[in-house]
């Protein structure tokens, strides 16, 4: 309870001393960000710290981002992702959500690779990459994968489920984070 007073105390202070930006870091800290980046079939949040570098190289498009403490991801959005290598990682896990389906496996060199595939077949394929994490950044991911959310074009912008959390088992099983399961549909190499 005092911990929140004091953090609100600090929202109101606009962060001006040492001991407010000391709280605002604390790895206790969620991210509660609703979506503010918007891809063709999903949107996901970018907290206060984060670091997003947008490119479109040719036919798709890859974003880069920097999480506070130097976690980094890699964001794919086309047609031709890149296939991870299973052998010598985890089996690939299968998931089914609401608005179509993803991929889940560990490569060998530690990277966690997430593929979500829109149920419409129409838009791209959207590829996560998680670099390898040290046990004390695993709620961080978790809380950046709780922040997905699946869109879809109704023709005058995108239209986002507020509801409905695309990769809540990932980051339940993988980073420890309970939500809302979509239903798996088994595992294979």
């Amino acid at each position: 309870m005092m911990k929140r007073i004091l953090v609100l105390l600090c929202l109101t202070l606009g962060h001006q001393s040492a001991r407010c930006a000391s709280l605002s870091n604390s790895p206790e800290q969620h991210r509660s960000v609703y979506c503010n980046v918007y891809l063709a079939n999903a949107c996901f949040g970018i907290a206060r710290g984060d670091v997003v570098t947008m490119r479109i190289p040719v036919d798709f498009i890859t974003y880069e981002v920097e999480l506070s403490g130097s976690a980094k991801v890699l964001i794919y959005s086309g047609y031709n992702p890149t296939r991870m290598p299973a052998e010598g990682g985890s089996d690939i896990q299968k998931f089914i959500v609401p608005s179509g389906s993803y991929d889940y496996v560990l490569t060998p060199d530690g990277k966690h690779v997430i593929t979500y595939t829109s149920g419409d077949n129409k838009s791209p394929i959207l590829q996560i990459v998680i670099d390898k994490i040290s046990p004390s950044q695993k709620g961080l991911f978790a809380d950046f994968l709780n922040a997905f959310r699946p869109c879809k074009n109704d023709g005058s912008g995108a239209v986002c489920d507020k509801e409905q959390v695309l990769f809540k088992d990932v980051a339940q099983k993988v980073f420890k984070k309970t939500g809302v399961e979509s239903k798996e549909i088994g595992s294979k190499r």
